[in-house]
């Protein structure tokens, strides 16, 4: 299990290391719901699998992704 985690924390730090400290709080969130969700990975399913269908600043998750290079 150990290894599992580190080997998941490796391929974290790839997207930390491109996305500003703000924008990564979240990128978090996007990328654990995302292997969370268990059908649709659009926005709105990864937030509500992470418990912030309710989020305020909805629009900030879709820009995340957006403005990717």
């Amino acid at each position: 299990m150990l290894t599992l985690l580190t080997r998941i924390i490796h391929v974290l730090r790839h997207f930390e290391e491109v996305l500003s400290e703000r924008v990564w709080e979240w990128g978090k969130v996007l990328v654990i719901g995302a292997v969370l969700a268990p059908e649709e990975r659009t926005i709105a399913a990864i937030l509500r699998v992470m418990g912030c269908s309710d989020e305020k600043q909805f629009q900030n998750y879709h820009r995340v992704l957006n403005r990717a290079t």
